[in-house]
């Protein structure tokens, strides 16, 4: 179950995540051991809480998401992923992907400035 995923850091809660079949292939399951959540939310969560599953508030009206969605959408995100890789090397990297890679690129460029803006605050 989701929310019983719990860790006390981030290679117990990944073991956790396995365990209650959340993280399923070895691809995810390397990239949630390679990104320590403890690294992105603020001080007072450091501890061992940072590695709790459920939301924690990270400043400005806005939370990090509990580490079973970040994992379910790890695992969904991979299945599309590898079917849209093999598309582009069976039918070439065409005209419309540059361009909705283009679009994507921008409205992160957006978004990271908008980010930049509230630090500064």
């Amino acid at each position: 179950m989701a929310w019983r995923s719990h860790g006390t850091d981030n290679t117990s809660l990944v073991a956790a995540l396995r365990a209650n079949h959340i993280l399923k292939h070895p691809a995810c399951v390397d990239a949630m051991r390679k990104v320590d959540r403890g690294n992105y939310v603020p001080r007072e969560f450091a501890g061992t809480e940072a590695y709790e599953d459920h939301p924690l508030p990270i400043g400005y009206n806005a939370t990090i998401s509990a580490p079973h969605m970040h994992a379910a959408c790890l695992e969904w995100c991979r299945e599309r992923v590898r079917d849209e890789s093999e598309r582009r090397e069976r039918d070439g990297f065409d005209r419309d992907d540059f361009e909705r890679t283009n679009e994507r690129t921008n409205e992160r460029t957006r978004a990271m400035r908008n980010v930049g803006r509230c630090i500064r605050r």
